[in-house]
């Protein structure tokens, strides 16, 4: 007998110039929420956010929605984590927030090295650019001594 579900749906889309828009949406069953967040491509720091519970288990949930605007000039760099803990977890604020915040603070990482990835012309500058990027964060460009397969198009 199932006794808990919860499904999260990120999404990246280019904003008005230089930004790209983060929405993510998290649905479990006791709760359901959707956040938004803007962030300028350049300096990657987040420019807007807002979020909204639209089903919870407690009416004093959704006091917690103000608290995304603590991430406004943040930047989406390493130790991000702690200003989403502090600006939007914690007593004051909401555990599912912050997972939904992270989800979306890792898929924009992505869209932004993808933005990046792609005015670099296919080759072996492209490969650096990504061992640069994602060294500590993945196991393939964290061992330079290894030469993987690429499964997808470059």
């Amino acid at each position: 007998m199932q006794i808990f579900q919860r499904q999260l749906k990120t999404i990246v889309e280019t904003g008005d110039p230089g930004h790209i828009i983060v929405k993510a949406h998290m649905y479990d069953t006791y709760h359901e929420m959707e956040i938004t967040l803007t962030i300028e491509t350049c300096s990657r720091v987040i420019k807007a956010a807002w979020g909204r519970v639209l089903r919870s288990p407690y009416d004093l949930c959704p006091k917690t929605e103000a608290r995304l605007q603590n991430l406004i000039g943040a930047k989406v760099a390493k130790g991000v984590h702690r200003i989403v803990a502090a600006g939007v977890g914690g007593s004051e604020g909401c555990t599912h927030f912050y997972e939904l915040v992270m989800d979306s603070l890792r898929a924009a990482v992505q869209a932004l090295n993808h933005l990046e990835w792609a005015n670099i012309p296919p080759g072996e500058e492209r490969r650096a650019f990504l061992r640069r990027a994602m060294a500590g964060e993945c196991y393939v460009y964290s061992h330079p001594e290894l030469e993987p397969r690429l499964l997808v198009e470059e």
